[in-house]
């Protein structure tokens, strides 16, 4: 149940309320048996629209603003998702090219697709010994605007699902000078810069936060941070409107608002995190013998990150400790940690981790070389290639050919191929290694995997 301030005027209202003939169909009727429901309201005399803030969001996004240093600030109940979408299609511009980052979030490449954009990946770097991307640097940035003069908005993820942060303050000394924005997704860094303990906020023109992530908010809830004037806040206020519910959940809202005003009176215990990190996570298990704790200087130590046979080793803390990890893969494991974890609950996963120091989670050497994605190559636009004539082809047949659809898992939502990319040997290797792991592989229109991919009818030497 929410405690903000958001709940205590529904409260207050429902008091004295005339009889409620508007939606929700609920009612507010405690027959239902949802105490939530009697929280739950719509946009009523008496109470503010987030669409259009007057009262209490008003004060909300005013106090986001004053906490993440910005401009402008908006709250968001379609999680970093709606930001993204809506940030990304204010800067982009018709007929331009985004650079994004080449392991970023689907709701990105969504952007681009419906921006009719162009598309150039921006590949981060890559460390002896860490099976994941790491940062993007200035200097690739630098390259791509010398490569793409029409490059009308640059996107980087940090930190990446790994906790990876980019030196974000080198790139936008890179993009401000062409007077591009550099837009960053922070979906999982919402703690970033509210603290010194942990690392600073990015440096850019906008970012998106998921306060839901890392502190104690509701699901679904973020925040807009919009910083400079690159992005016309008109534009980028429209295109909240565009996908952001016309009924925005006052639940979510108020759980936002509570999170808010928690870090306002610092109620959120960041010194304790950071300490109890220390002393039960990364002091004890720096000297693991099979299992190795990444502990690197561009990384967010929030994300506990385990490099192993992350598949193994999560099902067996799953099995024998009743402890449920974030993600895996065959090279690592991802726990994370927030606001709300307590001494108890890191020394219960510091001992199962210990306890779990086997030969039979280390690493497989075979599987410690492969890269964290082959390189992209894209042969066509996004939205031309879902709109192409498309068959649907057993993989070994698609090799070659244009793919015409999405192949992603959630977690983290980080497609393996994107409509217009060219299908090589080396992708559906990868996606075979991937389904391998019994990992979620999707496609477009929610359908499993089932050895078929969807591409242009026509050959990429026919498009010429």
């Amino acid at each position: 149940m929410t405690e903000g301030r958001l709940k205590r005027q529904i409260e207050e209202y429902t008091n004295t309320s005339p009889l409620p003939m508007h939606m929700p169909g609920h009612k507010r009727n405690p027959a239902f048996g949802n105490d939530i429901f009697a929280y739950d309201i719509t946009e009523i005399e008496g109470f503010d629209n987030l669409h259009k803030p007057r009262g209490i969001f008003l004060d909300a996004e005013n106090k986001l603003a004053g906490i993440y240093n910005a401009g402008k600030s908006y709250l968001s109940v379609n999680g970093a998702t709606g930001g993204l979408l809506a940030v990304i299609m204010a800067a982009a511009r018709p007929g331009g090219t985004i650079a994004v980052h080449s392991a970023c979030h689907i709701s990105v490449l969504h952007a681009v697709e419906l921006s009719g954009c162009k598309i150039t990946y921006l590949k981060p770097e890559i460390r002896e010994s860490v099976p994941f991307y790491c940062e993007v640097t200035a200097d690739t940035v630098k390259q791509a605007i010398e490569d793409h003069p029409d490059i009308c908005c640059v996107v980087i993820t940090s930190p990446t699902y790994e906790g990876i942060v980019s030196n974000t303050e080198e790139i936008f000394a890179v993009t401000d000078p062409y007077g591009i924005p550099l837009i960053v997704d922070s979906a999982h860094g919402a703690h970033l810069g509210l603290t010194d303990r942990f690392l600073p906020a990015p440096v850019c023109d906008a970012d998106i936060v998921s306060l839901h992530k890392t502190l104690p908010a509701p699901t679904q809830t973020a925040a807009m941070n919009i910083f400079t004037d690159k992005i016309d806040l008109t534009t980028v206020e429209h295109y909240i409107d565009v996908f952001e519910s016309s009924s925005p959940s006052y639940v979510l809202s108020d759980g936002a608002i509570a999170c808010i005003d928690a870090v306002r009176s610092d109620k959120i215990p960041f010194d304790e995190w950071a300490d109890l990190l220390d002393s039960l996570i990364y002091e004890p298990l720096s000297d693991l013998k099979h299992i190795k704790l990444c502990d690197l200087p561009s990384k967010d130590r929030t994300r506990i990150v385990l490099i192993c046979n992350g598949v193994s080793l999560a099902r067996h803390l799953r099995k024998n400790f009743n402890i449920e990890c974030e993600a895996a893969y065959k090279t690592h494991l991802i726990a994370m940690t927030g606001a709300g974890d307590t001494a108890g609950s890191l020394a219960r996963f510091r001992d199962a981790v210990k306890a779990s120091d086997l030969p039979g989670f280390a690493l497989d050497e075979k599987t410690s070389s492969l890269l964290p994605l082959p390189d992209k190559v894209m042969s066509s636009g996004i939205s031309e290639a879902l709109s192409g004539s498309r068959i649907k082809l057993p993989v070994e047949q698609c090799i070659g050919r244009i793919c015409a659809e999405y192949v992603f898992c959630y977690p983290p939502g980080v497609p393996l191929l994107i409509p217009g990319e060219l299908i090589s040997r080396e992708v559906m290797d990868y996606i075979r290694s991937t389904v391998g792991q019994d990992s979620s592989v999707t496609l477009s229109g929610r359908r499993d995997w089932d050895g078929t991919l969807c591409c242009l009818d026509d050959l990429p030497s026919s498009r010429v």
